[in-house]
């Protein structure tokens, strides 16, 4: 269903498999290492995204997948000493690394898969320990999920994208990928319009502003991507005003090279809607003169 949904029902060329946070189980009471679904690790594991994308560019005889690796600083917790599992981190990593053969770590600071009962952030120390150890391994690509604080009534607010920018100064050889373009609150959500959160007179929305923000005090910054998926269209079938601000300042401050086409159709099935709203959709003259925002090109586009 999912090879329809996303080649046969759209106009998709490309898939990243995406992640969602949950625990492998490494080995078995006897100590033996597990394999496959023995894992376990939630609806969307590392194994299941490593095994799906080989399956999907096997069926089309070239490269038609890429797939992401879940594990992170807290994915495996020693709770008696309080702090990371680091031996059962590593032995994760260099699996996720060698035998699934993931293309970038897909983080989510406000989850606890290892029950530390907290989350980590960008540019805590936990993480810069993870950082020096995949980049020996060699990988220096991190896709982390920014905005949608709902998904952790206690843990919401370390989905704030603040730490980036010490990790992207601090780490300039890495390239960190920011989902959903930090946007905080949904089209659902109560707040999605509210005057605290949205400010129509300058196109500033809560959490989004602050990855702005980043960009605009370190204009040489070039290791951070705005990913646009649950970004742009959700906005722009909710508020096409909204999205012509979201996407022109991503591509006023970090440049159309730095935006990344996304949609989160996992989610709910072909993305073909977001295609064609996407072809169609540009930035009004007015908004382009009021705000400085660029017009989208179809070189931009495509």
């Amino acid at each position: 269903n999912y090879t329809k949904e996303m080649f046969f029902d759209s106009e998709t060329q490309m898939v990243v498999i995406s992640g969602v946070p949950g625990k492998e189980l490494q080995k078995d009471k006897a100590g033996v290492p597990l394999e496959g679904a023995r894992r376990g690790g939630g609806i969307l594991p590392s194994w299941l995204m490593s095994q799906a994308g080989r399956e999907l560019n096997e069926l089309a005889g070239s490269q038609r997948a890429l797939w992401q690796g879940n594990c992170a600083p807290n994915h495996y917790w020693d709770k008696a000493a309080n702090k990371p599992d680091k031996p059962a981190i590593i032995e994760q990593m260099e699996r996720e690394l060698n035998k699934y053969g993931i293309q970038s770590w897909k983080w989510y600071c406000h989850s606890d898969p290892g029950g530390s009962g907290q989350g980590f952030e960008l540019d805590d120390d936990n993480a810069m320990w993870f950082y020096e150890e995949s980049r020996k391994r060699g990988m220096k690509r991190f896709s982390v999920h920014k905005g949608y604080s709902y998904q952790s009534r206690t843990l919401g607010h370390l989905a704030n994208p603040k730490d980036v920018e010490k990790a992207a100064l601090n780490n300039k050889d890495l390239t960190f990928i920011i989902y959903h373009s930090a946007l905080e609150h949904g089209p659902g959500e109560p707040e999605f319009k509210d005057p605290k959160w949205y400010d129509p007179k300058t196109g500033d929305f809560g959490w989004h502003n602050i990855i702005m923000d980043i960009k605009i005090r370190n204009p040489h910054m070039n290791n951070v991507y705005c990913e646009i998926g649950s970004f742009f269209n959700v906005l722009v079938i909710a508020d096409p005003i909204m999205a012509m601000h979201g996407m022109g300042k991503n591509i006023k401050n970090y440049g159309a090279d730095h935006v990344i086409w996304g949609t989160d159709c996992l989610w709910w099935g072909s993305p073909q809607w977001a295609i064609e709203a996407f072809k169609r959709f540009q930035i009004s003259d007015e908004m382009s003169e009021r705000f400085g925002y660029k017009k989208i090109t179809q070189e931009d586009k495509a």
